[in-house]
């Protein structure tokens, strides 16, 4: 999806009845957003984006997501960095 620019996110993922927009980024370079990317992830009115190194972390994140979904009864989710 970030071929469309202006900041989209890399991936959008359904899952279980939620969307994520996902950004993938190099190892070490997690928090190295474009200006664009700010203003995106500042702008979306869903679910934060999520932002990963590895789909390893993807699926951690996804595992927290849905247990603490099902420990709470208030969803609060902020931008994950695993």
């Amino acid at each position: 999806m970030s071929s469309v620019g202006g900041g989209v996110p890399d991936l959008l993922v359904g899952y279980r009845g939620f969307n994520f927009i996902v950004e993938i980024k190099e190892k070490g370079r997690r928090y190295a957003l474009t200006d664009d990317q700010v203003k995106f992830h500042k702008g979306w009115r869903g679910l934060a984006p999520v932002i990963i190194e590895t789909f390893e972390e993807f699926l951690e994140f996804l595992k927290e997501f849905f247990n603490a979904k099902q420990n709470a009864n208030k969803l609060d989710v902020g931008i994950f960095y695993p």
